[in-house]
């Protein structure tokens, strides 16, 4: 039996769409780590760590959607952000599971 899910045409779109914008949006996310270099990295952060900027960090995005006028710089600024804490998250995350030995699913 093949579990496979075969995708609809509209998300296969979207990902062609997504797949276009990732070039410019992991360069972005690389300006962001190069301009904060200076903190020193992530690798010894706790996991809350991760998830109390994502939340901070998402309570600014959502910020903008009561401006009269989004600050559309700070729109992208803060989901660039987001990008990287959640990049950070999996990377915590992946190293746990590796030392555990277990696999990602």
């Amino acid at each position: 039996m093949n579990n496979k899910i075969k995708p609809r045409k509209s998300v296969k779109r979207f990902v062609q769409k997504m797949e276009a914008s990732i070039p410019e949006f992991s360069q972005q996310m690389e300006q962001k780590l190069l301009e904060n270099e200076h903190k020193g990295g992530w690798e010894n952060e706790r996991f809350g760590y991760f998830c109390e900027k994502l939340h901070e960090t998402l309570h600014k995005l959502t910020a903008q959607r009561f401006e009269n006028t989004p600050d559309w710089n700070k729109v992208i600024k803060e989901s660039v952000n987001i990008g990287n804490y959640a990049m950070m998250a999996v990377e915590h995350a992946s190293k746990r599971l590796e030392k555990s030995g277990v696999t990602h699913e």
